[in-house]
């Protein structure tokens, strides 16, 4: 997404909306994360003497796996309250180029440990069967490795 500075109102501000296609933002590496769409942005920009400021929303829709169940599942990763600011004097040839920024700021808030919903129970360590769908009569008194370190005497 490209600002072209000498469109923008001396005065006052210009909104953006839009959507950079998934091939522009260079997340084909991550095979955890399926793109479902390009990343959508609903931005305000305002030109001061010596700044630019952009503010608005970003979202991205996503496939990905829960990591205790293992089921794919679809969700929409948003920053609702985007917010950058540029000195003019750093940027090059009065256009100033978003993608990156707007890339690296929805990264940020990719989930680290997905889950399909606070809720779930995941997968039984013993038979796999997924506890959310199902119920199983495995023993778990094997769960609780730890418990022989409780009759450690320590002083």
């Amino acid at each position: 997404m490209i600002i072209y500075l000498d469109k923008l109102p001396a005065f006052g501000s210009m909104k953006f909306e839009g959507e950079i296609p998934p091939e522009k933002l260079d997340l084909d590496d991550d095979k955890d994360i399926e793109l479902l769409s390009g990343l959508k942005y609903d931005l305000k920009v305002q030109k001061f003497e010596t700044e630019l400021l952009v503010q608005g929303k970003i979202s991205l829709d996503v496939a990905t796996q829960c990591v205790r169940c293992d089921c794919r599942f679809e969700e929409t990763i948003e920053i609702p309250k985007f917010c950058k600011s540029y000195e003019r004097k750093e940027i090059k040839n009065e256009e100033l180029d978003l993608t990156f920024e707007l890339r690296e700021d929805i990264i940020l808030v990719f989930s680290l440990h997905p889950l399909c919903s606070e809720e779930c129970k995941g997968v039984c360590t013993i038979c796999g069967k997924d506890l959310n769908k199902y119920e199983c009569n495995c023993s778990h008194e094997s769960e609780d490795r730890w418990s022989e370190l409780d009759n450690l005497d320590i002083k």
